[in-house]
């Protein structure tokens, strides 16, 4: 099995190179998730991932879905982003992090179906950063592929076992409440990891957008 970062290393290499593109009068662009400016989405990037490595870490998450959202990203989104992916890989990579559960605000799953999670979330949101902001995105057919969908029973059963409630994103649907905190109004996908048979699904509708 290949290890967290070099599963995650397309999405976590775009995503950076995608934040290094983003021009100084687009940080208050709309982005595809609703409510959401690209400077929210960076910062969901970096409070998600930063909530992740610490449950990957062992340590306790708590996550108040009435509390503002801290500004994580400071006067340079890039490095923060740049910091938060370093600590997530070094986190999942530590010795024993992919053979427990992993417990998070909105359930405990298995490792790999969390790294899953991660790996569809960013790559989903990599979409979103790039069609803010004009840049191309043009994912592999293997990274595509890759991602989790209703075609693998083991993980979708997982998935049913251990989510009782939305995590980011509903296909549409508002999240419960208690599942919003720093995944905000995000509207386009992670319910699609057991909604949609596949994402090549998601890779059409982007080669299609204008």
């Amino acid at each position: 099995m290949p290890s967290p970062s070099e599963q995650l290393h397309y999405q976590t290499a775009t995503l950076q190179d995608l934040m290094a593109g983003v021009k100084g009068d687009q940080w208050d662009n709309p982005t595809p998730c609703a409510k959401w400016t690209v400077r929210d989405l960076a910062g969901h990037l970096v409070g998600g991932g930063t909530m992740f490595a610490a449950s990957f870490r062992g340590d306790t998450v708590e996550v108040d879905a009435d509390d503002e959202t801290p500004d994580l990203l400071g006067d340079d989104p890039a490095a923060a982003l740049a910091g938060m992916i370093a600590d997530f890989e070094a986190s999942a990579g530590s010795p024993g992090a992919m053979e427990r559960d992993v417990v998070l605000p909105f359930g405990t799953l298995p490792a790999q179906v969390a790294l899953d999670l991660v790996k569809f979330d960013l790559l989903i949101h990599a979409w979103d950063l790039a069609r803010a902001t004009g840049q191309p995105f043009d994912p592999p057919a293997e990274v595509v592929d890759s991602a989790p969908d209703g075609r693998e029973d083991d993980r979708r059963d997982a998935r049913r076992r251990h989510l009782p409630g939305c995590h980011g994103c509903t296909g549409g649907r508002e999240l419960d409440r208690s599942a919003r905190g720093i995944h905000g109004p995000h509207r386009l996908g992670l319910r699609a990891l057991s909604e949609i048979p596949s994402l090549t699904a998601f890779a059409r509708r982007k080669r299609a957008a204008p």
